[in-house]
């Protein structure tokens, strides 16, 4: 097996205090919705290309929020990835997903603060980034 670090683009995407969340039918966690950047693209642009992709809608990157490192392993074997994250806004409240296999949610802060986001420690970090503004950094 290539073993890789995979960068991917993550969206802090907000409306009215709600937070869009996605996940995998099949999982209970959920995450921040984005995906992997391609060669010779940028985080940006990775990041606008998601969106369209997976939900159909134009959604601008906006401020940017920090990088999250995070290591797992599942059944697959041993990941690494380096996680972007941008700010960003969306006016629509009903959000389909583009993706049979995905689906999104709108949580308010209660249930933000309380869902299983993964991964763990960048869910902690948005935390404190809503609090404070400050860049983060975060790491396993």
């Amino acid at each position: 097996m290539e073993r890789h670090i995979e960068v991917i683009v993550r969206g802090f995407i907000s409306r009215e205090g709600n937070v869009l969340l996605c996940r995998a039918k099949q999982k209970k966690h959920w995450y921040f919705p984005g995906g992997h950047v391609e060669l010779g693209e940028n985080s940006r642009a990775a990041f606008e290309r998601e969106m369209m992709e997976e939900i159909g809608e134009e959604i601008s990157a906006g401020q940017f929020m920090g990088i999250n490192e995070n290591k797992f392993s599942d059944a697959e074997g041993e990941h690494q990835e380096l996680n972007i994250v941008f700010e960003a806004c969306l006016d629509k409240e009903g959000i389909g997903s583009r993706e049979e296999h995905l689906e999104f949610c709108w949580m308010n802060r209660e249930e933000f603060s309380g869902a299983l986001i993964l991964p763990k420690n960048m869910k902690k970090a948005v935390l404190k980034w809503m609090e404070d503004k400050k860049v983060f950094h975060s790491e396993q």
